[in-house]
């Protein structure tokens, strides 16, 4: 059976994923998230019957968010 999900939120902490392939009104080109560098340990988190269908906020697919919540740093270096 598959696992239901709300594709503009994150699997993960449930927050907007912000993500620009599903806003209405925009043109469908690249993500934000194809610019940052992805945590491998987010990446593990996500359940496996949602890889390659759900997408991760910034907090979480950056690792700035544990798996409980709360941001593990102020900032992040975004665009390597």
């Amino acid at each position: 059976m598959d696992t239901p999900f709300d594709s503009g939120r994150c699997p993960l902490c449930g927050r907007p994923n912000d993500c620009d392939l599903i806003k209405p009104g925009t043109p469908h080109g690249p993500c934000w998230c194809w610019r940052v560098k992805a945590s491998p340990e987010a990446l593990q988190r996500v359940p496996a019957e949602l890889r390659g269908k759900v997408c991760l906020c910034r907090e979480c697919l950056t690792g700035m968010r544990n798996a409980t919540g709360p941001l593990k740093a102020a900032s992040v270096a975004v665009g390597r």
